[in-house]
This record gives structure tokens, sequence and C-alpha cells, in this order.
């Protein structure tokens, strides 16, 4: 019964970090931030109580 070869386990580890990684990128490169964000409007307003 053969052993397992295990000589090639780091590179393909090492290729599937860097795949990764470089989806990553590709996606986060592809998100749109807006430039100039506006604040949202927090004035409370007064509840009228009888």
């Amino acid at each position: 019964m053969p052993q397992l070869d295990t000589s090639t386990w780091l590179l393909i580890i090492l290729s599937m970090i860097f795949t990764f990684f470089a989806l990553l990128q590709l996606k986060i490169s592809k998100h749109f931030y807006s430039l100039s964000p506006k604040p949202m409007c927090t004035k409370l307003q007064k509840q009228q109580t009888p």
C-alpha cells in the first residue's frame, strides 16, 4: 500500500491562499464607496403630550 505523497501540499496551499487573496482584492475593488457621505438628520422631534 503506497504512502500518501505530501510533497506538493505546500505548493497547493500557497497557491490557494494567493488565489483567495486575489479574488478578495477583485471583489473589494469593484465595491463603490460614496465620496461625500451626508450625515443623517438626528434632530429629535418634540412630541406634544396632553
